[in-house]
This record gives C-alpha cells, structure tokens and sequence, in this order.
C-alpha cells in the first residue's frame, strides 16, 4: 500500500512531551526501543511502558530536531553510522547533522523521519529481512517508512535544587 506523500510539511512537535514511536506497518504493539549495548541499537520491541520506550523531542534549528531516549538519557541522540550502511544509533550527543531530524507530516500523527546528513530522500524504516529492526533506506513510498509519534505525558522537567549553605 503506497502511502500519500503529496501535502506533506514539517510539523511542530511539542518539546515538553514523552512520545512513543511506533511503525505504521508493524502497529501499535511494538515500539521503537533501545538495546542496552554500547551504542544503545535502536530496536522494535513489544509495546510496554518502559524507559527504553519513551523518547522526547529537542528542537534544534528550522524545524528539525534531536531525538533523545529517556533510558539513555540526553547524552546520545538518535544518530545514523557514517560507513555507508546508515545503520541507525543513540550517538555521543553533538554538533552532527545525521543527530538533526526532520518529521514530515503525513496524516494524523503519522511522519516520514529523515535526517540533516542523508537528506529527504533517505528515511528511517524498517529492514525488510528484520522486521524488528530500524534501518534507514531509500525513500520508497511505502508505509515500512511511516512512523506514528504519540504524546505519552509530560516530561517533569527538574527545577533547580538551592545549595545548602554549611558553614555555621
């Protein structure tokens, strides 16, 4: 089923939000999640209300913005590997356009996600041997490239402890 790309546009996203990010073609029960190796892989797992699950928004410039995992932490962004497999990772938070991405609006809240470094014409998917992991490929049309982000709650963002004065 080919999905319709024709009035697309980058959609604001509400920075102040957990989200859960699931693929169109693989439904509601799995999630985008992280694996807890080195690179934090990102992963399709079975829909849960874990961590590893929730991710938030950063904007960064026009309307692209850093991907960020709550188990992770907002030291490693969603990246993608630069040898030319594009495969994607949680990398070493920094000044990388492959950690700059840009939701175009499909429908609803369905979005095409590409980033700064492969361009729109390269988007995050779903390898079509494995199922249960993301790749990024060629765009194609098709709803393998379609990802639902859904507000799960607010993010309680942590004021700003006072320190404690001990010399009495």
């Amino acid at each position: 089923m080919l999905i319709p790309y024709s009035n697309i546009f980058a959609q604001e996203i509400d920075t102040d939000y957990w989200y859960k990010i699931s693929n169109v073609f693989l439904g509601d029960e799995y999630s985008l999640s992280v694996k807890d190796n080195d690179d934090h892989n990102p992963v399709m797992s079975p829909a849960a209300n874990l961590q590893e699950q929730r991710w938030k928004f950063i904007k960064e410039h026009d309307n692209y913005y850093r991907i960020i995992n709550e188990h992770v932490g907002e030291y490693r962004s969603l990246d993608n590997y630069l040898d030319g497999s594009n495969e994607p990772f949680l990398g070493k938070t920094g000044i990388f356009f492959a950690q700059f991405w840009l939701l175009t609006h499909i429908e609803k809240d369905s979005y095409k996600l590409t980033n700064s470094f492969l361009g729109k014409r390269t988007v995050l998917s779903i390898n079509p041997k494995d199922k249960l992991l993301p790749i990024m490929e060629k765009l194609n049309n098709k709803k393998v490239q379609v990802w639902r982000i859904q507000k799960i709650e607010p993010i309680h963002h942590q004021s700003e402890v006072p320190l404690i004065n001990n010399s009495k």
